[in-house]
């Protein structure tokens, strides 16, 4: 008869940890104060301009991210006119296009059935903000 019964029911699964670069110490004292302990080893803690640049490209990532997700809200508010707000998405819309490098401003817009316009010189700069929070993070995830 065959058994149909897995042995590793009711086991967790546990995810397999990072591996960290560990080193020889010579002599290492314990933490029982029987003396010392030869060779044991320690983790290598890793800190200085590495940690410093992996702060850095975070911020970047997420400041990018933050901007593309405000963009990518006020192209859709843009686009689908809701009466009540507006007059706010039009300046806050004439206000982010204040500081984009180009001089045609709204040129690239493309009137919706809705009532509203799509801008599509934010929604690239959106995109482009997008791209720069996944270089970030690649960076980032680099800097081991």
């Amino acid at each position: 008869m065959a058994n149909h019964f897995r042995e590793d029911v009711g086991k967790t699964a546990v995810a397999p940890r990072r591996q960290t670069t560990m080193r020889r110490a010579a002599y290492v004292e314990r933490d029982s104060g029987d003396g010392y302990y030869p060779y044991a080893e320690e983790p290598v803690v890793r800190g200085g301009i590495c940690a410093l640049g992996r702060g850095l490209f975070l911020l970047i990532a997420w400041a990018a991210r933050l901007a593309a997700l405000a963009l990518f809200v006020i192209v859709m508010l843009n686009s689908m006119p809701i009466p009540p707000i507006r007059y706010y998405v039009s300046t806050v819309t004439e206000f982010i296009t204040s500081y984009l490098p180009w001089h045609e401003f709204g040129t690239l817009s493309v009137d919706t059935p809705f009532g509203g316009v799509f801008r599509c010189d934010l929604c690239l700069v959106s995109l482009l903000l997008f791209v720069i929070d996944w270089v970030a993070c690649r960076i980032r995830a680099a800097l081991v």
